[in-house]
């Protein structure tokens, strides 16, 4: 099995073979890593959309594709880590989405069934696929949305600010 070390290294000697440039890969990799999570930033919108969503009662997990210091430390930095109830990693379930495993973590940490939940992600393989195969209903956040094969959300919306706002005026 490969580490997660040897992830963050592959990248940059590859990219380095590839455009024939001495780079430290482990060095490289740090600096990438404090970047990735010095610049994260989450729109005042979306914080005050988690908190309306929170304070009226959603239960909120974050499933992500990463590794869990570096998206526990993105989620710290904007605020979001706060304002959700769990995070499940694709490094604590050993897969990434749209893996099953994923998504029943995701279900067993929010305390639910399928039929309870529901996903809302901007990745339609990832998010859209992974969340229907797993049984659960989803929504994409997409400007310009791809399908393919006949999986379909139930609905797409241009921002998570939009989506907060539809299932707060369906909760009226």
């Amino acid at each position: 099995m490969i580490t997660r070390d040897q992830i963050r290294l592959n990248r940059f000697e590859r990219l380095s073979k590839q455009f024939d440039f001495d780079l430290d890969p482990v060095e490289a990799s740090q600096r990438y890593l404090q970047l990735f999570i010095n610049h994260s930033k989450a729109r005042e919108s979306v914080l005050e959309t988690l908190k309306s969503l929170k304070s009226n009662g959603y239960g909120l997990v974050v499933l992500t594709n990463g590794f869990r210091s570096v998206q526990h430390e993105r989620l710290k930095r904007t605020g979001i880590l706060s304002l959700i109830d769990d995070v499940v990693t694709s490094e604590e379930v050993a897969a990434p989405k749209p893996a099953p495993a994923m998504f029943k973590m995701g279900l067993e940490l929010a305390g639910c069934l399928p039929s309870q939940s529901l996903m809302v992600g901007d990745s339609f393989e990832a998010d859209v696929v992974g969340a229907r195969n797993a049984g659960i209903e989803a929504a994409l956040i997409s400007s310009i949305p791809e399908f393919v094969g006949s999986i379909r959300p139930f609905a797409v919306f241009q921002n998570f600010e939009t989506f907060g706002a539809y299932i707060l005026d369906f909760k009226q």
